[in-house]
């Protein structure tokens, strides 16, 4: 049965010319690839050899590249993240020298549009803006960045006296408008407000079984890539996470009132008291009775004095 093709494809690769290096940022390829489920990927069309590789083996760019995933669903990976699931409205920042893989899910395809680019301009843009950052940001569908990066190749296609020179305004122009969502709303913004509502609502049920599939729903996210988000914002897994805020307020309690031990346990939500009397002296080095009694000791101290 013949290999089904891409949708749509249109890729480009440009020799650099000696008045593009002047500018310090000089694109090397662009391109769109829109592909249809159970399409080959990479596809082979027009790609020059050292861009093409078996997943097994993953590739390492030259250059810098922005990849832009318009549709449908894949998996990413690279030196500096575990393999995860990306989708629509996922940027891949792929850095020189940083190995990595990425592809398409068989079922749904997907629909992508990137720019390569390299120059020691570019190199002080990217490691300014992003050089920190996760290499796959989460912007949504924005038209206008979208927009940007699928004209490159009509441009190219036209090219106008002074194209390359373009391109590379254009493609600094990409740069900003990917900055600016990641700070402004689309991005960065949306994602410490969502961080803070969930942190909220754990707070507020922090006595709770918290059922942390039903919250992923919630917030249109599978738990896996609900797990990953949490852990990368709070520096915890979501159920670790509990455990510590349940621990530190138990360290309140035990401190600034004189409830029972076992009420303590029982409000916030352990299961037992002996299972709360392991897990705090795991965490503390002290058990219950014994963080009281020292802290205690503190404070009757700082009175006298």
């Amino acid at each position: 049965m013949a290999m089904k093709q891409a949708l749509h494809s249109y890729v480009r690769y440009l020799p650099v010319e000696k008045d593009a290096l002047a500018w310090g940022l000089h694109v090397i390829d662009c391109g769109i690839t829109d592909m249809a489920p159970g399409a080959a990927y990479p596809t082979n069309v027009r790609h020059p050899p050292k861009y093409l590789y078996q997943w097994e083996d993953g590739r390492t760019l030259s250059e810098f590249q922005i990849v832009y995933i318009t549709k449908g669903a894949g998996l990413f990976e690279s030196r500096r993240i575990k393999q995860r699931s990306i989708g629509a409205g996922d940027v891949l920042l792929l850095f020189p020298g940083e190995w990595h893989r990425y592809g398409r899910n068989k079922e749904t395809g997907w629909d992508e549009c990137w720019v390569g680019f390299s120059g020691e301009y570019a190199k002080r843009l990217m490691t300014h803006c992003f050089g920190n950052l996760p290499r796959v940001l989460h912007v949504g569908f924005d038209i206008s960045l979208f927009q940007s990066i699928r004209s490159l190749p009509e441009l190219l296609e036209q090219a106008p006296p002074g194209y390359q020179q373009l391109l590379a305004a254009n493609t600094t122009g990409i740069i900003a408008q990917l900055r600016s969502l990641y700070l402004g709303g689309s991005c960065e913004a949306s994602a410490e407000k969502l961080i803070q509502d969930i942190r909220m609502q754990l707070t507020a049920d922090i006595d709770q079984n918290i059922d942390f599939r039903a919250l992923a729903d919630s917030v249109g996210m599978s738990y896996s890539k609900f797990r990953a988000f949490f852990k990368e914002r709070t520096g915890f897994p979501p159920r670790q996470y509990i455990i510590e805020m349940r621990i530190n307020r138990a360290k309140e309690l035990l401190t600034y009132t004189n409830q029972n031990i076992s009420v303590i346990a029982d409000v916030l939500g352990f299961e037992s008291l002996y299972y709360f009397s392991r897990l705090f002296k795991f965490k503390t080095g002290l058990s219950p009775s014994e963080f009281r009694a020292q802290n205690l000791e503190a404070l009757d101290a700082d009175n006298m004095e």
